[in-house]
């Protein structure tokens, strides 16, 4: 494929620590033998002990049909070691009213592991940041701003509200 990283050998010694590409990329195989793609190994977040793909609460966010995309984020938690931020953009015409953070909750949990529903919510008016390639510039979101709860709908928050259950 390639012997490495021209005059940079500490990028092709993390790159190919034993000769072999590590790609970063994370897969499953399943009990036919099939492969799938599941996410990036930096785009793990690590949640109360338990190791969560960004894609896979990505996928889950996107299948909401009032959601045209999603970026998920860790955060540091002194709690947790990270939470779970989903940064989603609603389809036209779509109020932050018509979609709030409890039902996005909702939908979430019917279909992924309680560790994995995204604990802060944040609404995007346009479209994200992206590579030339059109993926998501996580970084960018990240550095957005300092506080990254700022601004954002908070499952905790909300669950503790005077009035709520």
């Amino acid at each position: 494929m390639f012997r490495g990283y021209l005059n940079r050998p500490e990028a092709t010694e993390e790159a190919m620590p034993d000769g072999w590409l590590r790609t970063g990329d994370l897969g499953r195989a399943d009990e036919r033998g099939f492969l799938y793609f599941v996410g990036r190994k930096k785009d793990v977040i690590r949640r109360s002990g338990q190791n969560l793909t960004a894609a896979e609460v990505e996928n889950a966010l996107r299948a909401h049909p009032m959601i045209v995309d999603a970026a998920v984020v860790p955060i540091p938690d002194r709690e947790r070691g990270e939470e779970v931020k989903a940064y989603v953009l609603v389809a036209d015409g779509v109020a932050e009213s018509d979609l709030p953070g409890d039902k996005i909750v909702e939908f979430c949990a019917d279909r992924l592991a309680w560790y994995k529903v995204p604990r802060y919510i944040e609404y995007r008016a346009g479209d994200f940041p992206r590579t030339p390639s059109m993926r998501v510039r996580k970084e960018v979101l990240k550095a957005e701003r300092a506080d990254l709860t700022e601004g954002c709908w908070d499952r905790d928050r909300a669950r503790n509200a005077p009035g709520t259950s």
